[in-house]
């Protein structure tokens, strides 16, 4: 048993205070068996080991949770000729140029360089992102031995990536599910293996799947971005932000009239879809205005034949210029359900073959809420609809009802059949007709 004493001590157990301005913590082999007051710790462990932290702060080590330790003999170093004016230039004319050139023995050095680093200040645990593009193989078994020799905990991954052509990309793939396989088998608890990416700009979907298929139930550890161009690259190529493409390379697949969606252009689709939200988005401007925004190019009459199939053509009459009406800033001169049927008859005008209704009528009365519902059973014919709902008076039509719970379907079926089997659907559905009628009898 040894007593580290004479120290202030930060703790994070929840048994604990906290803090101790005189603390000690009670330790064996690699296992602390107590913190508190110097004072009681003595006198509780009288046969203990002393050793004096002379006043300094005894506290938990910390996580670095991201670093790269092919960069740490080159800190404030530069390559002559190299002056970069912004983030790609650094990546492609310092951080590529130096991982190019890096040999095995230079990882191993930089490796040695950065754990040293890290016991200095305090860290013990790292997740390192490694690139070596000139040694790659058995580069993360030469890093994972500087950490073992010098106790450091590490989680370990190469950075791939498609920069450097089809023969790396790949000796990066098996780098990485080497690794990983090497550490399932480790038992010490202190090397871990995840499947790196370097970033979405430099990773291909093809990549993105092989990486996923090969990983071996660990995660990744990716740049999710590493600057705005990073976010512009996938909107552009992919028709998506960066941590959406993860969706992509999970389990089963989304097929649109038997297409996998994937296979489909980003805008295709989206043209295809007529989306309303709980949460109504207007703009300022007109009544009419802001219907065209689903069809640019739409008629006066063709924005006015909208909103007549999506009930909203009678207030919009009723207001001080009809269809020139201004609506404000956010369409606040409009209640709740003005604005949702606004938004209804925008989505309309789009013609979607798709429509999905997400809490369309959760925040509306029930005046609206008919009127909502008589639009959809109208559009609902020749299209698919997705309408998610906890008032449940809204899908009654649906040819399938499907109920969740917990991120899992736990009934399906039409609302006759759902009613017949008595079970969750039915208790909720039984539930807010009762609240409904007790309303209605108050009102």
């Amino acid at each position: 048993m040894n007593l580290l004493t004479n120290g202030r001590v930060i703790t994070r157990d929840e048994g604990g205070k906290g803090y101790y301005e005189k603390g000690a913590v009670a330790y064996e082999g690699t296992k602390i068996v107590e913190v508190g007051e110097e004072a009681a710790l003595r006198a509780k462990y009288p046969q203990a080991e002393i050793i004096d932290a002379r006043g300094g702060v005894i506290m938990p080590a910390f996580i670095n949770a991201h670093t790269h330790i092919y960069s740490a003999l080159a800190r404030g170093l530069s390559i002559v000729g190299n002056n970069p004016t912004n983030f790609y230039e650094v990546l492609d004319g310092t951080w590529w140029a130096m991982d190019r050139k890096l040999t095995l023995e230079g990882s191993r050095a930089s490796a040695d360089a950065l754990y040293i680093d890290c016991i200095k200040q305090g860290v013990t645990t790292i997740f390192d992102h490694h690139a070596s593009y000139y040694d790659i193989p058995g580069s993360l078994d030469d890093i994972a031995e500087g950490a073992t020799s010098l106790g450091v905990r590490a989680s370990l991954c190469y950075e791939v990536s498609d920069r450097d052509g089809e023969k790396k990309r790949m000796e990066s793939i098996e780098e990485n599910e080497r690794f990983i396989l090497r550490a399932q088998k480790d038992d010490s608890d202190m090397l871990k293996g995840m499947m790196g990416l370097h970033a979405s700009f430099t990773v291909s979907d093809k990549t993105l799947r092989e990486c996923n298929e090969r990983r071996h139930g660990v995660g990744f550890h990716v740049h999710c971005a590493e600057g705005p161009g990073d976010v512009l690259d996938a909107l552009a190529k992919y028709g998506k932000r960066i941590i959406n493409r993860f969706y992509d390379i999970a389990d089963g697949k989304i097929r649109y009239d038997g297409i996998n969606i994937n296979h489909i252009k980003k805008a295709d689709l989206r043209h295809s879809l007529g989306i309303v939200l709980q949460d109504v988005n207007l703009f300022t401007g007109t009544v009419m205005d802001n219907i065209r925004y689903g069809k640019l190019d739409a008629t006066d009459e063709e924005c006015i034949a909208a909103a007549k199939l999506a009930n909203a053509h009678d207030f919009i009459t009723r207001l001080p210029d009809g269809y020139n009406t201004d609506i404000g800033e956010g369409g606040n001169t409009l209640s709740t359900g003005e604005k949702q049927l606004l938004s209804f008859a925008r989505a309309l005008l789009a013609d979607p073959r798709i429509f999905v209704l997400d809490e369309a009528t959760s925040s509306v009365d029930t005046v609206t809420e008919q009127l909502i519902q008589n639009a959809i059973e109208k559009v609902m014919t020749g299209r698919t609809s997705f309408i998610i709902a906890h008032r449940l008076s809204t899908i009654r039509c649906a040819d399938v009802i499907l109920v969740v719970h917990d991120g899992k379907i736990i009934e399906s079926g039409t609302h006759r059949s759902l009613m017949s089997a008595h079970g969750p659907y039915y208790r909720l559905y039984t539930r807010q007709y009762r609240e409904e009628q007790t309303k209605s009898m108050m009102d």
